[in-house]
């Protein structure tokens, strides 16, 4: 226990079709197989649109789902304008498991002449408040408008990784209430409720779209006979004219400008396959399943040493990072392999959607499969960050731009509010991660417009990675004084100058180990060390193995008396490093289990035994009032803010005798 005292270039892409499309649509499927011809069954004890039940005073209340409340009533002027403008209240609010959650909900007049108004004032129905409020914590999955099919194989599945659990009901509540999610506590307990209740309501949402689509396809359709039949059989011009104008006129729209409505983000090829095969469980089949078999076959292990169990959880399986596939959906089965423009649900990895939207000016660059995207999910964000986030950043900027092509588009049926440009304000966005960083409170603030509100889960951190550092060597954070962002890149390397040349430079001071967590920034403290003639080596995510061998022997010898070594380069290979006396955080690493984890290292079984006195050992870690996650992971809450706001810039953690 320790008490306190006073990017880079682009990863090399592999070669892809760039339309999108995981080899041919019908490629192992028998004749027969779609789904799409299929009639979609009549369950009364679903509902499509509203039901109606008597409220205490006997009078009609509706109860509706949250799917059709969402996506099936347009903004009014007065509303859009509320949403366009931020304008949300924040209150607090606490779940039996998340635990504590903020929650961002649309400031709505109190006089309104939107139609919706109704919808967003508070009211429950049946414990289920759309908008003002969570759902009920004791809420059941039956209360939750999911599809009968999906919820009879949810509940009695013999697969062991589906379970209904307190988790997956409480998320499954919130998603199912198409509030957008932020949630930086997944960890190797919680991962696989998280995949489960996610897959589910992509499915979900999924079903109930296509469900609806074509039902008013069949509308349409025997409509259109009624029509013909009338004029054959109706030889009176007069009485034909009469039967035509009491027909009803139908209109639906229910469509956007293309097929996918959901988009999963994946770090890998592993974390695809264990979601199409969820998803297969829960829609109670899968077409293409050799061909799925095949196409997933688990890869042979490779012996890299003894590593720690999260890094074998994290890199289990295929771990192709340019993965993509389309997924179909029908009324009792999925149909993975489809193409973009005829499937409903994209999983993919950032790099993979990266290569398909291309750069400007490229000929076969596509996004427009992004273009109606009304569920995006994107699980183990921080391990996209280690990959390369800039990938992320580009599949955001262009979801919900208008479609070069308008192929096998019905613009009748297309949803107003998708032709006036508002797709953005209807998705839901839900986001997990192991730990929060800026990154992702970025995507969370910057992106995420649902008007149905926003959840944050924002539980204090009561002690951080700090507390599990065994090595009794002092641990001394030097807060560096800054005024901006851009400003702390400078003040930070300044300061890791003077403290090189002042300090470790002395002939007692070797073994001196330099933590960077930043590639961009490793590679300006590498060009400085190599211009100033200082005695190091490095240790990067590129630096070829013969090479990292080498300087790792040098340094433990003490041939060499600095090593740099990058946080991507410990995600990847998760080295052990011997012999660090002197230890340097040049930014606290953004896994915040790493700190720890290297901190350790500075313990007496790691060192050589010539290498030097264990009196004469430290640890300095620099960090700015921008750094304050990843302060916050690493020392607790608490403990963080006093340190942002204290008058002295050195506090000094120590372990407890």
């Amino acid at each position: 226990m320790l008490e306190m005292g006073e990017e880079e270039g682009e990863e090399e892409e592999s070669e892809g079709n760039d339309n999108g499309e995981e080899g041919s649509e019908n490629d192992g499927i028998e004749e027969g197989e779609d789904g799409d011809n299929e009639e979609i069954e009549d369950d009364a004890s679903e509902v499509e649109n509203e039901d109606l039940i008597e409220d205490e005073n006997g009078k009609e209340d509706k109860i509706v789902d949250p799917f059709a409340a969402h996506f099936e009533v347009s903004l009014s002027e007065d509303i859009c304008k509320i949403v366009k403008e931020q304008k949300y209240e924040i209150t607090s609010s606490s779940l039996p498991c998340l635990g504590k959650v903020q929650i961002s909900r649309l400031s709505v007049p109190e006089k309104s002449s939107s139609p919706l108004a109704e919808v967003l004032r508070p009211r429950e129905a049946n414990q289920l408040s759309l908008m003002t409020s969570l759902p009920h914590p004791d809420q059941q999955l039956q209360d939750m408008f999911i599809k009968q099919k999906v919820l009879n194989n949810f509940v009695n599945s013999a697969d062991p990784t589906i379970k209904e659990t307190k988790l997956t009901t409480e998320l499954l509540s919130i998603f199912t209430s198409y509030k957008d999610l932020m949630w930086s506590e997944r960890n190797s307990q919680n991962k696989e409720e998280i995949r489960l209740a996610y897959s589910c309501h992509a499915l979900n949402h999924a079903m109930k779209t296509r469900s609806k689509i074509m039902r008013h396809d069949s509308n349409l359709k025997q409509n259109v006979a009624k029509i013909i039949e009338i004029k054959r059989q109706t030889r009176d011009k007069d009485k034909r004219k009469e039967l035509l104008q009491d027909m009803e006129e139908l209109e639906y729209k229910d469509q956007g400008l293309t097929r996918p409505t959901v988009l999963i983000v994946v770090p890998f090829k592993e974390s695809a396959r264990k979601i199409i095969h969820l998803m297969g469980e829960l829609a109670g089949g899968m077409l293409n399943s050799k061909r799925f078999m095949e196409e997933f076959r688990e890869p042979q292990k490779v012996d890299d040493g003894p590593k720690p169990d999260d890094h074998y959880e994290t890199f289990e399986g295929d771990t192709d990072d340019s993965f993509k596939i389309g997924i179909a959906v029908n009324r009792a089965s999925i149909r993975p392999f489809s193409e973009f423009s005829k499937c409903d649900i994209i999983v993919a990895t950032p790099l993979a959607l990266r290569m398909i939207i291309g750069r400007p000016g490229d000929r076969d660059r596509n996004y427009d499969f992004l273009s109606s995207i009304e569920v995006m999910i994107i699980d183990e964000m921080e391990t996209l960050m280690m990959q390369n986030w800039d990938h992320v950043n580009t599949t955001l900027d262009h979801i919900h731009k208008k479609p070069e092509k308008a192929e096998n588009t019905d613009f009748s049926r297309v949803k107003l509010y998708v032709l006036d440009g508002l797709t953005k304000y209807y998705r839901q966005t839900l986001l997990f991660s192991g730990t929060q960083f800026p990154e992702m409170n970025g995507v969370f603030n910057r992106n995420c417009h649902n008007y149905f509100g926003k959840v944050r889960v924002v539980n204090p951190v009561v002690s951080g990675s700090i507390s599990t550092i065994f090595s009794e060597v002092p641990i001394v954070f030097q807060r560096i004084a800054t005024t901006s962002p851009k400003e702390a890149l400078e003040d930070r390397f300044t300061v890791l100058q003077k403290l090189i040349d002042s300090n470790f430079m002395k002939d007692s001071m070797d073994h001196v180990m330099v933590f960077f967590s930043d590639y961009v920034d490793f590679v300006k403290a590498r060009n400085w060390f190599k211009s100033s003639n200082k005695d190091y080596g490095e240790l990067c995510e590129y630096t070829p193995y013969f090479k990292v061998k080498k300087n790792r022997d040098e340094f433990y010898h003490n041939n060499l008396r600095f090593l740099l070594y990058t946080e991507r380069a410990h995600f990847f290979r998760r080295y052990t490093i011997k012999g660090i006396r002197h230890l340097i955080f040049y930014q606290m690493p953004l896994n915040p289990h790493f700190f720890s984890e290297i901190c350790n290292l500075q313990q007496d079984e790691f060192q050589n035994a010539r290498g030097g006195y264990k009196c004469n050992m430290s640890c300095t870690v620099l960090y700015t009032k921008y750094d304050a996650c990843r302060l916050i992971n690493t020392v607790g809450t608490e403990k963080a803010g006093m340190m942002i706001k204290a008058d002295n810039e050195k506090h000094v953690f120590s372990s407890m005798k």
